[in-house]
């Protein structure tokens, strides 16, 4: 029974990044930063209108509308997650 306790936990852990990293959208495998199209098709897949796109050493910052509220939002520039979001007014 332990060891198929200790399976399913393994295989919990694996999948787990997995899932993470398919939230994002992209298929960038090469660790390479996203380009601003990327981006863009990224976020309007979601329902986003871009307003502005700025790419930083470690981020990449976007202000974008949608359902009428304006979001600063700062992606990791290779994946593409969302790792802070924040409601403007």
């Amino acid at each position: 029974m332990k060891k198929l306790m200790l399976g399913a936990c393994a295989a919990a852990l694996i999948a787990i990044p997995l899932v993470g990293y398919s939230v994002a959208g992209t298929d960038n495998k090469s660790g390479e930063r996203l380009s601003d199209a990327q981006v863009r098709t990224l976020l309007e897949k979601q329902g986003y209108e871009i307003i502005r796109l700025k790419h930083d050493s470690d981020e990449i910052e976007v202000y974008v509308k949608r359902n009428g509220e304006t979001w600063e939002l700062e992606l990791d520039p290779v994946t593409g997650n969302i790792r802070e979001q924040e409601r403007k007014h």
